[in-house]
């Protein structure tokens, strides 16, 4: 992570559930959101 080459992933497992994890599939610098329940 010294290098600055990863982002943030915010992963939703409900509506008042979700978790936060630095993440090497996002670009540094930027977050993601990703969806693991289908809500209304």
């Amino acid at each position: 992570m010294k290098e600055s080459r990863h982002g943030i992933l915010v992963t939703r497992h409900s509506h008042t559930s979700y978790t936060v994890a630095v993440s090497r599939d996002v670009p540094y610098g930027l977050t993601r959101e990703r969806r693991e329940y289908m809500g209304h």
